[in-house]
């Protein structure tokens, strides 16, 4: 009877995970005020955050805020952007950019609806992505910097456990 109460309880909790988790695609919109591009970008992007419910959209207006240009200069170093073509209007989804009003007016929508076919979500995995807090710093993921030796190693000094040592010692101490 305890074993059925623990597997229902465990089940119950799964479920719960599957029901509450949301696929949410999330684009990162950098414009300025007064910019002619970002004026033509501004409303179709309105558009797809009603045509979407599943689109996150975090806009951040780079002219008038500091802080916002600052997070602007780190995205465009994360994702390797080129000094040259660097601009507004810009949208960062996915792994991808998209930079200038015909870019993004030919190629958002698509882009959008890729990353919503897709179980991985790019922007949490690549930069961590932004909330509409604009003093965010953002990083690269350390992922790709680990190497083999490097996982081994922390496993090796993971899998030495202090209470499990100690456990080990009362044992030993008690046997003798």
């Amino acid at each position: 009877m305890k074993y059925q109460i623990i597997i229902f309880i465990f089940l119950f909790f799964i479920s719960l995970n599957f029901i509450f988790s949301e696929d949410i695609t999330k684009i990162t919109f950098f414009y300025g005020d007064g910019c002619p591009h970002c004026g033509k970008v501004e409303p179709y992007i309105s558009s797809l955050e009603s045509k979407f419910n599943y689109l996150q959209v975090n806009k951040f207006e780079v002219y008038n805020d500091r802080n916002n240009l600052q997070l602007l200069t780190s995205y465009f170093d994360n994702y390797n952007i080129p000094i040259n073509d660097r601009g507004v209007p810009i949208v960062f989804v996915g792994e991808k950019y998209l930079i200038g009003d015909k870019q993004i007016l030919d190629n958002l929508e698509k882009e959008i609806e890729y990353y919503k076919d897709l179980t991985i979500d790019f922007n949490d995995g690549i930069i961590s992505q932004p909330t509409n807090d604009s003093n965010m710093i953002l990083e690269k993921s350390k992922i790709e910097t680990l190497s083999i030796l490097t996982v081994i190693g922390a496993a090796i000094v993971d899998s030495i456990n202090p209470c499990a040592i100690a456990v080990l010692l009362i044992l030993v101490i008690k046997w003798r």
